[in-house]
């Protein structure tokens, strides 16, 4: 099973209700969240884990994992410990978005399309990418690549200590890293954003992101 979720948001939450979700979680999860100094970062933290275990326990009703259970990897990458069940989270500005699935590895990246001075990146790509991002005007190719390939580093687990050029990206829906094949599913979101899935197993056709409000999410799941 695959579940994509997302939560979109353009202004703060009253604080009493940003103050009764956070303080339901971990010890932990409430530090990493509070040293955040702009509220737009904190509440993407906590969307993020609020989107982690709302799918868990909508979707994955056999699974016990909590948000105690979550370590780190040496690149910081989170998992479940003792569970086969994988996550990624990703936020841009005004939209978080996570992915759960059971089936193997997964990585997500979202991108607010904006103006960018593309020429910075111009190292990660190969000719043909640039040549496209080059005729573009919308960025929408730059941003389709980016996203792309980070949700294949994300995956693969460790981060930007990879280069973003040694992900390989072909027309068919597929990357390769270092000799391992790595699915990309797009994922709509609404037409402010790109957003690209990767798996290293199949998604079946037609995954639908789903919208979520913080509001339908019980507290008592960040438990």
């Amino acid at each position: 099973m695959v579940v994509i979720q997302y939560i979109r948001f353009d202004e703060q939450l009253p604080g009493a209700l940003f103050e009764l979700y956070l303080n339901t979680m971990p010890e932990k999860d409430r530090q990493s969240i509070t040293r955040f100094l702009r509220w737009q970062d904190k509440e993407a933290a906590l969307y993020g884990k609020a989107l982690l275990m709302a799918g868990l326990r909508g979707f994955f009703k056999s699974s016990d994992c909590s948000l105690h259970d979550i370590s780190t990897n040496e690149w910081g990458r989170p998992f479940f410990k003792n569970s086969k069940i994988d996550f990624n989270i990703s936020h841009t500005d005004g939209c978080v978005v996570c992915i759960i699935t059971d089936e193997g590895r997964a990585g997500i990246d979202i991108e607010l399309i904006r103006a960018i001075d593309t020429d910075d990146f111009r190292r990660h790509m190969n000719d043909k990418q640039w040549q496209e991002i080059a005729a573009d005007g919308s960025y929408v190719s730059f941003y389709k690549y980016w996203t792309m390939k980070e949700s294949v580093i994300k995956g693969e687990g460790r981060g930007l200590s990879i280069p973003l050029a040694d992900v390989l990206t072909d027309t068919q829906g597929t990357a390769a890293l270092y000799g391992y094949r790595w699915n990309l599913t797009e994922v709509f979101i609404d037409n402010r954003y790109v957003c690209y899935a990767a798996t290293d197993f199949s998604i079946e056709p037609g995954i639908i992101a789903a919208e979520v409000c913080l509001r339908d999410i019980p507290v008592s799941v960040l438990q």
